[in-house]
């Protein structure tokens, strides 16, 4: 990873990232680590894991430490949670934890049809001069986002399309084509797909 920009306030922060072990998380635990933050991550991917550490440490010698947890396991998120803030491992967390970056269902959730919906200090209060269309988008403080998803059996929340493109057939069930054009296209004789509806 080539980072363009060194942020000085991130230097000595405490930085608990849930997932961190691999993809997006990995990624999350890369950048902070290399702004100088002080970054614990827990994770179910143990070889990844310690991976990414040992390579983080050979590279830079950045202060990260992997905490293996299972992060639907509440109680043990909460103690690791607690060892990455007291001072687990070769690390010495005396100050609070400066920023968490996990999945919590206070801030987002899947509605009925599985529509990601946020709410948040971070997430906008409506569009500007747009009333109409903000009483459509932010519903009883939760934001519409008009992405479909589903979470993976990691707590991880994977986007498989978008609202406007789902097509309710006559029984009344909500297909995402996304799905359905995917797997069109893993047949080789077919490079390119797009599913409608003719009526």
């Amino acid at each position: 990873m080539t980072l363009t920009a060194i942020y000085p306030s991130l230097k000595d922060k405490v930085v608990f990232i849930t997932g961190g072990g691999s993809g997006i998380g990995a990624c999350l635990v890369e950048a902070f680590a290399r702004q100088g933050a002080k970054v614990a991550f827990v994770d179910i991917a143990v070889p990844a894991s310690e991976a990414l550490v040992k390579r983080l440490k050979d590279e830079s010698s950045a202060s990260v430490l992997f905490l293996p947890c299972d992060i639907t396991d509440i109680e043990a998120l909460r103690r690791a949670m607690l060892d990455g803030k007291l001072g687990a491992g070769e690390l010495n967390y005396s100050s609070d934890i400066d920023l968490i970056v996990f999945y919590d269902p206070d801030v987002g959730a899947l509605a009925d049809d599985g529509e990601i919906l946020l709410k948040g200090e971070l997430v906008m209060i409506g569009y500007w001069n747009n009333p109409a269309e903000t009483a459509k988008t932010v519903v009883d403080g939760w934001l519409h986002t008009g992405d479909i998803g589903h979470l993976d059996e990691r707590g991880r929340i994977v986007i498989t399309d978008r609202k406007k493109d789902i097509i309710v057939n006559d029984k009344g069930d909500n297909v995402a084509p996304q799905r359905i054009e995917g797997m069109l296209t893993l047949q080789p004789e077919i490079a390119q797909a797009m599913l409608r509806i003719v009526q």
